[in-house]
């Protein structure tokens, strides 16, 4: 890395994320409207509080008759290159950056359809002592990471909490330069596993993204959760004696097959494992001893319908819906009542539901406000 520095802090720090591909272009694509010009289509990941760039070599001993020790360590699979991140969770915008469909269809529609899949991610460092929002340096490190997939999402609200995202990268390659401009893309050509050549980028001036009717953050206190009242023993988180939810979180694993082939490094492709199994998990302090219907549970065992609202701040707790989170046909797998010396009794659930096809509505959707 070019600067010199003693350490590296958060204000050093960025996360870009550029496009998937584009009509007639190769692996992940052009980083500009036209090619290596026009407009840039790399874009900034707000409210990030955390990211973690990991690689893991793959290797397998090479042994012989004759020979304690190896006589070599081969790498028969590629490096295994993964990003995580966490960000404050504000009005789907960030999701729609990152592939997901935030406009009331299925979640990750365009992950399916390989509208919006493989991805490029950077992560730009600026020299020390100086925020990189508003730097318009080009001698800004970055780490590149090219060919990166979605594997897991996760959505977490809890009292007393800030609402937050994480979000799991699976990528092929990384890649780092000591300018953040006219580099070239770290994106490789899994039909050649080569690096792609023809495509080059630059890193956008850093913005913090706010201003007048821009939500910093949204809060816990805006966060609503609702369901069916026929909802047999869940109705035990409503009405009189109900369970005061304490945080709910809801995770999207995006498994991957990885399709390989002979006379190739990389996987030509990266494919979903279906079924995807989303959970939600609900935590409350139970206040009735026991819900009810569970003897007929097995006589009327019924999907669920239920929807996660989190609204803007405003007084009164009437801010328009910043996300809504729709759970569609979930059934409950776990439930459980804890009691302790010195403690609240809580009640525990768990709720799954099946990811649908891209043009469903069944599963995951999310609505923002964007």
């Amino acid at each position: 890395m070019a600067n010199n520095r003693t350490r590296l802090i958060f204000q050093n720090l960025n996360l870009f994320v550029g496009p998937a591909a584009l009509s007639g272009s190769t692996a992940t694509g052009a980083l500009y409207t036209s090619g290596n010009s026009g407009n840039n289509l790399i874009a900034e990941i707000s409210r990030v509080q955390n990211a973690t760039l990991n690689v893991s070599i793959n290797r397998q001993d090479v042994n012989q008759f004759g020979q304690l020790n190896r006589i070599d360590s081969a790498m028969i699979n590629p490096p295994t290159v993964s990003l995580d991140f966490g960000y404050y969770s504000t009005n789907g915008y960030n999701e729609y950056l990152l592939g997901m469909n935030a406009k009331g269809g299925s979640l990750i529609s365009g992950i399916q359809t390989k509208v919006s899949d493989s991805k490029n991610y950077f992560i730009a460092v600026s020299p020390q002592g100086v925020d990189d929002n508003y730097y318009q340096g080009t001698d800004r490190d970055v780490y590149a990471i090219g060919n990166g997939f979605i594997s897991n999402y996760t959505f977490n609200a809890a009292v007393g909490q800030l609402p937050t995202a994480s979000v799991t990268v699976d990528a092929l390659n990384v890649e780092s330069y000591t300018s953040s401009s006219g580099q070239q893309t770290p994106a490789i050509n899994t039909e050649t596993s080569n690096r792609i050549t023809n495509w080059t980028f630059q890193l956008p001036v850093g913005n913090p993204i706010t201003g007048n009717g821009i939500v910093s953050a949204l809060r816990p206190g805006d966060i609503s959760l609702s369901f069916p009242s026929a909802a047999g023993f869940m109705s035990s988180l409503s009405g009189d004696n109900r369970a005061h939810i304490q945080s709910v979180s809801l995770s999207v694993p995006i498994s991957r097959e990885v399709l390989n082939e002979l006379g190739s490094f990389y996987g030509y492709s990266r494919e979903i494992q279906f079924p995807v199994n989303a959970s939600m998990s609900i935590r409350g302090l139970a206040t009735s001893a026991l819900p009810t219907g569970f003897s007929s549970l097995l006589c009327n065992d019924q999907f669920f319908d239920l929807a996660l609202t989190v609204r803007q701040p405003a007084c009164g707790g009437t801010g328009a819906a910043g996300l809504v989170y729709r759970f569609n046909r979930a059934k409950v797998t776990n439930w459980s009542n804890g009691h302790s010396i010195g403690g609240n009794s809580t009640l525990d659930l768990t709720l799954t539901s099946q990811l649908a096809g891209a043009t469903s509505l069944n599963g995951i959707t999310l609505s923002g406000s964007y």
